[in-house]
């Protein structure tokens, strides 16, 4: 399999031309990021979509098969989708569809929503922060393209109102500790870095970020400062050289409105 190379030069080159292109243009001018680059990224990522589920994911030779068989890829395609703003999309419908469909199928991340648990082993899988910080993340981007499809967008709300209340109840304790850390590559600054993204762009720790509906009460929003507040103070407490990233997001958001001036 050439999936871990394939996903980081996707990952590399979608920054260069998307999120970080200014940057990469300015300060590293030697990669020579120029507006043909781009356009001939963009020509090769819309032509490297799955034509059937406009994902983007590897290609396997399995013997006995009449053609390669394409694995939908949560991780690769939220990171092309996040980095490039969705731009080269190929068809958002089937997209969105994609995304419910990977909830139900049996394989684990990054084919499915869940993950070998603990990190490492081939035991059962089991959803957690990370994988559902990827689908609402991708939600989001996909939701001013169907929002017009009535059906296909409240299956889609529905999706993402499931994950935020699952990472509320399972991933992060009452008192703002991280549940189950070994879900994590990275354990508890990874945890934090995910329940944080999670939460915030699901419009439970922001409300102009919630895309998906026009509730503000109920799961998973009730009590959302005091949660807030809580894993301030937790990520103050333990001080973590590699979550201050994350401690300075978590402490601008606006559900710790009441305790973020104090970082």
């Amino acid at each position: 399999s050439n999936r871990a190379r394939q996903n980081a030069a996707m990952t590399v080159v979608s920054q260069w031309v998307g999120k970080h292109g200014k940057w990469v243009r300015a300060n590293v001018p030697e990669l020579n990021i120029t507006a043909a680059y781009a356009d001939a990224f963009s020509t090769w990522l819309r032509a490297a979509a799955d034509a059937d589920t406009a994902w983007w994911g590897q290609r396997y030779v399995v013997p006995n098969a009449t053609a390669p068989v394409f694995g939908a890829d949560v991780s690769i395609t939220y990171h092309t989708v996040s980095y490039t703003k969705g731009k080269d999309v190929i068809d958002w419908a089937a997209a969105a569809r994609t995304l419910l469909a990977t909830n139900t199928t049996a394989d684990a991340y990054p084919y499915s929503w869940r993950s070998h648990y603990p990190i490492g082993t081939r035991g059962a899988t089991a959803v957690n922060a990370h994988n559902l910080y990827d689908v609402v993340r991708l939600a989001a981007n996909a939701w001013p393209h169907i929002d017009a499809d009535r059906p296909l967008a409240a299956a889609v709300a529905a999706a993402v109102n499931a994950s935020l209340v699952w990472v509320r109840a399972n991933s992060v304790g009452a008192d703002g500790t991280v549940l189950r850390p070994g879900a994590y590559a990275g354990g508890v600054a990874d945890g934090y870095y995910y329940i944080v993204g999670a939460l915030r762009y699901g419009g439970v720790f922001d409300s102009a970020l919630r895309f998906w509906t026009t509730r503000s009460t109920g799961a998973p929003f009730d009590d959302a400062d005091r949660l807030c507040c809580a894993m301030l103070a937790q990520l103050r407490r333990l001080s973590l050289a590699n979550a201050a990233g994350t401690l300075a997001e978590l402490a601008a958001l606006p559900a710790c409105g009441a305790c973020g001036h104090r970082v």
